[in-house]
């Protein structure tokens, strides 16, 4: 007993002498870290200290220099090192991204040859039933305009999705008119009314035999009923749909710019007809870029007219009239 006794009042007493030294370090820790957050504190306070002291004793020097610091600073960044990025790989990628080195390998050391600037073009009313032959010949004429514009021939000889045009290689197209070998004097000739135009175009083959892919010409297309016989005869396309393969040259964001505002030409023109029921919708592959940069240099000059309201703002919170506060 006695030694169980003696072993006890042992223990205890290490256990105290541990916690003594624990409260120790600890306590020696806290004043180091105290000491070392006071001496960081000690210059920065001084500095602060010593601006406000400038600051009251010249109010209006101190305003008046922030405010040219900062208007300053504005003008060097926008002079210097200002550059409008509209890429849609960089903006809306992670940096670093493995993404983006595998599209710069792709682009810069693969060697594979460009994939083509598409040229987009819709022709529809607004959810109306559009098969026919106006809708045809709206088509005709939009993708002539863009293959009537200068430098179109000259763009297109070095196209990576071709065809053969007047035993010429040009830009491959996707449309409803390759019914017609995309050539309106041919749709002119063959045609004598509605029904003929409608028969061609429920056809599953193109003259020169390639598979028809419905959904890459019509939008929301619908065949007759088994019923009535008409089961491979549209009845219905709301929308035609036309792609131009445009090569990724040079040349191609000047002449996409170009083209872009003959179809907005085109389309305010068929806005304005009386009775008209066709819209034409376009895009292209540059459309987000201009969009973009056309939305930032309209906004750019809401940056100074921010900084002067935010300016009078903060006045107007902090003014006081009293020397001292």
């Amino acid at each position: 007993q006695n030694t169980q006794q003696y072993s006890s009042r042992k223990m205890k007493a290490e256990d105290q002498e541990s916690d003594d030294h624990h409260k120790e370090r600890q306590s020696s820790f806290s004043t180091l870290w105290t000491k070392a957050l006071i001496s960081i504190r000690k210059p920065i306070l001084r500095v602060i200290l010593a601006a406000s002291g400038l600051a009251a004793r010249n109010p209006k020097t101190c305003v008046t220099s922030t405010i040219l610091f900062c208007i300053t600073v504005l003008a060097i960044g926008i002079f210097t090192n200002f550059r409008v990025d509209v890429n849609q790989d960089t903006l809306w990628t992670p940096t670093p991204s493995r993404v983006l080195s595998h599209g710069k390998w792709i682009k810069e050391d693969s060697a594979f040859p460009d994939p083509p600037n598409w040229f987009g073009m819709t022709v529809h009313a607004d959810g109306q039933n559009i098969l026919g032959d106006e809708g045809i010949k709206r088509v005709f004429t939009a993708i002539d305009t863009v293959r009537n514009l200068p430098n179109y021939d000259k763009i297109c000889d070095q196209a990576s999705i071709s065809m053969l045009k007047n035993n010429a290689t040009t830009c491959g197209i996707s449309s409803p008119t390759k019914f017609w070998n995309f050539d309106v004097n041919e749709y002119n000739n063959d045609m004598e009314n509605e029904k003929d135009t409608i028969q061609r175009l429920s056809m599953m083959d193109y003259p020169d035999g390639v598979p028809v892919d419905l959904n890459s010409i019509f939008g929301k297309n619908e065949r007759g009923s088994e019923d009535d016989d008409n089961a491979n005869i549209l009845t219905s396309v709301q929308m035609y749909i036309v792609k131009i393969a445009l090569p990724a040259v040079d040349e191609i964001a000047e002449f996409e710019k170009i083209a872009t505002k003959k179809m907005l030409d085109l389309r305010n023109q068929w806005n304005a007809e009386s009775g008209n029921i066709y819209r034409l919708e376009v895009e292209s592959n540059s459309s987000f870029d201009d969009e973009f940069i056309r939305a930032i240099r309209n906004d750019i000059p809401l940056v100074p007219m921010v900084f002067v309201v935010m300016s009078i703002f903060t006045c107007l919170i902090f003014f006081r009239r009293n020397w001292v506060y």
